[in-house]
């Protein structure tokens, strides 16, 4: 529930971005902003390979070569729930903790391409028509990459999506979702 919180608050410091702050305030938020980017971090992140489906959970370590051919038609419909209308699904990874916290939360990286550039796609995921599914509360720039962090809705879990310009345009993405404690 205090991850709740604090991704309100960020969300509320983002819409206030534009106004003057009392001192100090700011620095609370950005501040709030960091744990809740802290704490997004799980253990599926940066494990989703590009042409393959992957589980690992205490006792199972699977992965799976996914055929070019089967790749290409794995698109997300125009009423996906988290992936931009027609993004490419390429890469899958599914992190268990088997229950045990000590060994981390359960979660899920997918890998996608879309055609849209970055910022096109960190719009999509912006749209207040997403607050069914999801709500973003902060977005950073990390080099060429869009970094946007949020929660799911009705009290899910932690949520980061990474988006980076595609060699020949585009965008490469990951989106993490994670089990809410």
């Amino acid at each position: 529930m205090a991850l709740r919180t604090r991704a309100l608050v960020a969300c509320t410091a983002a819409a206030a971005a534009a106004c003057s702050m009392p001192s100090g305030e700011s620095e609370r938020q950005e501040a709030d902003n960091q744990m809740a980017a802290q704490q997004v971090k799980a253990g599926a992140e940066g494990k989703a390979e590009e042409g393959r489906l992957s589980i690992q959970a205490p006792g199972v370590d699977i992965a799976i070569n996914v055929p070019d051919a089967m790749r290409s038609r794995a698109r997300a419909e125009p009423d996906s729930d988290v992936l931009p209308p027609g993004a490419q699904l390429s890469g899958l990874h599914v992190q268990g903790d088997g229950g045990n916290r000590a060994v981390g939360r359960d979660s899920v990286e997918l890998r996608f391409a879309a055609a849209e550039p970055p910022d096109a796609v960190a719009a999509w995921y912006r749209d207040p028509a997403r607050r069914e599914h999801f709500t973003i509360s902060g977005a950073a720039r990390e080099g060429e990459a869009i970094v946007l962090t949020g929660t799911g809705a009705e009290g899910g879990g932690p949520m980061t999506v990474r988006l980076t310009p595609r060699q020949g345009g585009g965008t490469d993405g990951r989106l993490v979702l994670i089990d809410r404690d």
